[in-house]
């Protein structure tokens, strides 16, 4: 677990931070990251984790997504958490599009399964805005970013966007107007 000076994260950011709620941020892809965020006293706290199903199957790789994503939101007091998943968006390939969105199906069914009612999808241009970022950046640049911004340098850097949209989820993407 990374555990942060929450009022050094808040002033980079230039925002408040929500103390009431864990929000998880679900960046939807074959290798999914996610981060879990939440406020503990002066510390913001972020787990962050993969769910990686190597198969060419996308049956199975879906079947075995819904696995890892009830358990992984099966969470006491789902009312406390709020659940941003990036959005999906058309580049070059469709099938890519089609097999990212029903990532996010699953995700989003499995949160509203485990009763976490403040369900959000959002873009992630839309989400690094919130957090200052620009939102066309590449990933390399997001990571190098979010690491200036928290002080914090993540070992991969697959989990930025994960870690920005659980960042999203605690300032209120639905208060900016980004939904």
């Amino acid at each position: 677990m990374i555990k942060l000076n929450v009022s050094d994260v808040e002033e980079s950011l230039g925002k408040t931070l929500d103390r009431t709620h864990v929000s998880i941020g679900v960046d939807t892809a074959s290798r999914a990251g996610i981060c879990t965020a939440w406020v503990d006293k002066d510390k913001l706290c972020l787990e962050t984790e993969f769910v990686h199903i190597d198969s060419t199957d996308l049956y199975f790789k879906y079947n075995q997504l819904l696995k890892s994503f009830r358990s992984l939101l099966n969470v006491k007091d789902p009312e406390n958490y709020k659940l941003v998943i990036e959005d999906t968006f058309f580049g070059k390939n469709v099938n890519v599009l089609k097999m990212i969105s029903r990532l996010g199906m699953i995700v989003y069914i499995c949160g509203h399964e485990a009763g976490i009612e403040d369900i959000t999808f959002i873009y992630p241009t839309s989400s690094r805005k919130v957090i200052g970022i620009k939102g066309t950046l590449k990933k390399a640049d997001v990571h190098k970013e979010l690491t200036n911004k928290l002080g914090y340098e993540f070992d991969d850097i697959d989990i930025a966007d994960a870690v920005v949209l659980a960042l999203g989820g605690l300032i209120g993407v639905e208060k900016e107007g980004l939904l």
